[in-house]
């Protein structure tokens, strides 16, 4: 099925029922990632005397202005690729949307099933999407690649009952979890299909790949008797990933190309939204009138894709990209 999305992207009504019911899916869906959504909140200190000896602080922060605005109807952004193009989670099938902001639906296979439900986690700079099916009879999950000319494929990893793709790049290598009767592992599937699994930094470690880019690295959480980790993953060298400050564990949910992480944090008592950049950590501010309540998504522009509120209490999906306010 195809939509042809016009006003829908301009308007700004507020269906409370729908609202509702997709918050409810979308934090479903993104506590796999983060145990806890939290909103990135301005930050002020008092002034200092200026010392030309000095080099200028490092930023902190990071700015955003918003560049698009989508009434949650029904669906909400799971990810967005360079050419801002769009994949949506919807109550049971997924969407992709084009430049033009055509949408156009999908569903993975019904294998029998009486109810199917397709959610899209990753986009790539092609247009292609990966995520997972999830069907009521067998009660379980398997992997899907969606091409961007509308022919998809499922798969599970060998030897698993429940398979769930997370990211692909732009080489068609996916990462993803799958779980069977041996235990559950994180893997990279090449685009011809083999597997490589992803061996965790101790043998107690439980690993949980979320993201991939086109250099192969790889950003997830680990979790061992210290508890849970944010890291990178680069030739099968682990970096723990952890905001400055800290209180309890740093998440992490998106890697881009330029090798930029999108985090979560809770510091000082405030939880929020991380850029992760060149070995620092910058918090993330809500764009004006708006307020983060999940961000979801960063593309190789640095742009951020999440659903916020606005002024008047009304939540919406919006792409917003960095400022130098």
């Amino acid at each position: 099925m195809k939509l042809l999305l016009t006003n829908a992207f301009v308007s700004r009504g507020n269906n409370k029922n729908g609202q509702t019911k997709m918050l409810a899916v979308a934090l479903f869906v993104f506590a796999l990632m983060v145990p806890s959504t939290g909103q990135a909140q301005p930050y002020t200190a008092a002034a200092k005397a200026v010392n030309a000896d000095k080099k200028p602080a490092p930023p902190t922060e990071i700015n955003y202005t918003v560049t698009e605005v989508f009434p949650l109807e029904g669906k909400f952004i799971a990810a967005v690729n360079r050419s801002r193009e769009l994949a949506l989670i919807g109550d049971f099938a997924g969407s992709f949307v084009d430049k033009k902001r055509k949408v156009t639906d999908f569903e993975c296979a019904s294998d029998g099933a009486t109810q199917r439900l397709t959610t899209p986690l990753g986009i790539n700079n092609h247009g292609d999407i990966v995520g997972f099916c999830h069907d009521d009879l067998g009660e379980r999950e398997t992997g899907f690649l969606r091409s961007k000319n509308g022919a998809l494929i499922q798969f599970n990893a060998p030897s698993s009952t429940s398979t769930v793709a997370w990211g692909v790049n732009d080489f068609g290598e996916i990462v993803g979890q799958s779980s069977g009767t041996s235990g559950a592992f994180s893997f990279i599937r090449s685009s011809d299909g083999h597997y490589q699994n992803i061996s965790p930094p101790t043998i107690e470690a439980l690993v949980q790949a979320v993201a991939i880019n086109n250099s192969l690295k790889v950003v997830g959480h680990y979790s061992d008797t210290n508890g849970r980790h944010a890291f990178l993953w680069d030739n099968g060298q682990f970096t723990e990933l952890r905001v400055p400050g800290a209180t309890g564990n740093s998440d992490v949910r998106q890697l881009n190309n330029n090798d930029q992480a999108l985090m979560f944090a809770t510091v000082d008592g405030v939880a929020a939204y991380y850029l992760y950049t060149d070995g620092s950590y910058l918090r993330i501010n809500s764009p004006d009138g708006y307020t983060w309540q999940s961000v979801n998504a960063l593309n190789d522009n640095g742009e951020l894709a999440g659903f916020a509120f606005d002024d008047q209490n009304a939540f919406f999906d919006i792409i917003a990209k960095p400022s130098k306010k």
